[in-house]
């Protein structure tokens, strides 16, 4: 699962509906699992905007199997992210990566555990100075991935069963 230059992770959820042609398997902020890179930018207003394939390549999955097509600026609080909005083999969207531009690497982590509760999952690395915390939240799974001087949050389905349905 890891994604090209840094890896997971995320922020605050505000539910929006969606068009009832998009099956809903959970969502992250204004966006459902399973939407097309246009109902994302739709869903935006316009915020969200196409990637030049060369920030698509670094973005998208090692794998190929996610591929980033969007980004936009996103604020949660404090903290300043740039969010990027991965699409499976279908064009479906099935992951979103927001990388924190500036705010506190330790307050986003207390930010999370005070919006999710106490990780479930906690894989320490010291010898990178950081490490990958997860939550699991109804259908979704958010990780918090911290490796020196960057921080992520992933959101995405929290089973394959899910994803594959997408």
């Amino acid at each position: 699962m890891g994604v090209a230059r840094h890896s997971p992770i995320g922020a605050a959820l505000v539910a929006v509906g969606l068009s009832a042609t998009t099956p809903a398997y959970a969502s992250w902020g204004f966006t459902d699992w399973g939407m097309t890179p246009a109902q994302v930018v739709k869903a935006s207003n316009g915020r969200a905007v196409k990637l030049a394939p060369a920030e698509s390549q670094a973005q998208s999955s090692i794998d190929g199997n996610q591929v980033a097509k969007l980004s936009m600026p996103y604020k949660w609080g404090k903290f300043a992210f740039d969010a990027y909005f991965l699409f499976n083999g279908k064009d479906r969207l099935c992951r979103v990566t927001l990388y924190l531009k500036s705010g506190p690497m330790d307050g986003l982590r207390s930010a999370l555990a005070d919006s999710y509760g106490r990780p479930e999952a906690v894989d320490p690395m010291p010898q990178v100075s950081g490490g990958v915390e997860k939550w699991h939240k109804g259908h979704d799974t958010v990780m918090l991935s911290v490796m020196l001087a960057w921080a992520s949050v992933d959101y995405y389905p929290n089973s394959a069963r899910a994803n594959a349905k997408l």
